[in-house]
């Protein structure tokens, strides 16, 4: 194809990721799927981390995401493409749009879109689920009124409106669609650090955390007991956090440290 040629087929492309136009769509091809990983989080939480998963049984070039929340109860922070195959491919296009008030987002991928066009691609994985985006969000306070809140794939929002689509060759073909929710749980008390719980705070909880982390001894049902350092994750610098505390004069384990309370800096660890 000559180069003229193959900038129309990108411009035709680029029109139909929409990150333009909002064309008709193709009929569905059975297989090809988008869906909203289910998930919990308490409210208060910051960054709350959701998975768009996805799988294709043919080629794609781009694709476009509209998701529909309630801004009562979600606050978007963010979309990307982070650790998905889309990045690591190389993504030449991608817009994350927020619309808060109306409580949507948008998020528009095109992998080849800049010379020398060499013709990027997700490949056809139908037998995987593949992370096709990430939404970073934050959890209200609000949300405390209501069991769940639904992340719904939603079609014809914007302006012009764009719906969900990928982009086959130059046509935009309808995944089929699964929403998902955001269970909302409870922050419950606890002990930063008291990973065998037994009321204090030595050697043998860095013991206990090492065994969690190596599958040798089951966690508790609060995780964020274990994250002592507070940095949202369960990793050996929790241990190697406690010890210098214990024994070097290193930095406090952060509240609630002394007695039980609430986190006051809550995150995706959950207690139940």
């Amino acid at each position: 194809m000559s180069i003229v040629g193959r900038w129309v087929t990108t411009v035709a492309v680029l029109l139909t990721v929409g990150i333009g136009s909002a064309g008709a769509l193709h009929a569905q091809v059975l297989g090809n799927l988008l869906e909203i990983e289910p998930t919990q989080a308490a409210p208060g939480t910051n960054e709350h981390h959701v998975s768009i998963l996805g799988h294709n049984v043919e080629d794609i070039g781009g694709y476009t995401i509209v998701v529909a929340y309630d801004p009562l109860y979600i606050e978007a922070v963010d979309g990307n493409l982070e650790g998905t195959l889309a990045e690591l491919s190389g993504a030449e296009f991608v817009n994350y749009q927020d619309y808060p008030d109306e409580g949507f987002f948008i998020l528009g991928v095109l992998l080849d879109l800049l010379p020398p066009y060499e013709g990027q691609v997700i490949p056809a994985v139908p037998e995987l689920d593949l992370v096709f985006a990430n939404f970073i969000c934050n959890i209200k306070p609000a949300a405390v009124a209501v069991d769940a809140v639904e992340l719904s794939f939603e079609d014809g929002l914007g302006s012009p409106p764009l719906s969900n689509m990928f982009v086959v060759g130059v046509d935009s073909i309808a995944p089929s669609l699964t929403s998902g929710l955001i269970e909302i749980v409870d922050n419950v008390p606890f002990v930063r650090g008291d990973a065998n719980l037994d009321d204090r705070h030595d050697v043998a909880d860095a013991v206990t955390l090492l065994g969690v982390l190596t599958s040798e001894v089951d966690p508790p049902t609060c995780l964020d007991i274990l994250d002592i350092n507070d940095d949202g994750a369960i990793e050996i610098s929790d241990a190697i956090y406690l010890l210098s505390f214990l024994f070097q004069e290193g930095p406090a384990i952060p509240a609630p440290y002394s007695t039980a309370d609430l986190d006051p800096t809550p995150d995706d660890l959950l207690c139940d």
